[in-house]
């Protein structure tokens, strides 16, 4: 996929999952927040057992989902930028090359 993808495309891939991650963990995470929602609303009132969306997945705690800075993601897409320019000018260089 990577090798098929601009940079720009793969920044803009970067910035959405940092708007909104995906993955098992945070639909695990997602799917905990329902159940305790729905579990907390339905408990009596004499029960101290407040449910958090921890007792529903095998984590110890929640994904921490860190923020990057803009330093941090500007380095990075420096580096893969670097990384697929050098890509196409191999395979520009091989392409010339065979022709």
């Amino acid at each position: 996929m990577m090798e098929n993808m601009s940079s720009s495309q793969f920044f803009d891939w970067f910035k959405y999952f940092n708007n909104e991650p995906w993955g098992y963990e945070i639909d695990n995470y997602r799917y905990g927040i329902i159940a305790s929602a729905v579990l907390n609303s339905v408990r009596s009132e004499s029960s101290n057992k407040v449910w958090r969306p921890n007792d529903f997945f095998n984590f110890n705690k929640a994904p921490v989902i860190k923020k990057a800075s803009n330093e941090q993601n500007f380095s990075a897409i420096l580096k893969i930028q670097k990384i697929m320019n050098s890509k196409n000018n191999k395979e520009n260089k091989l392409a010339l090359s065979t022709d």
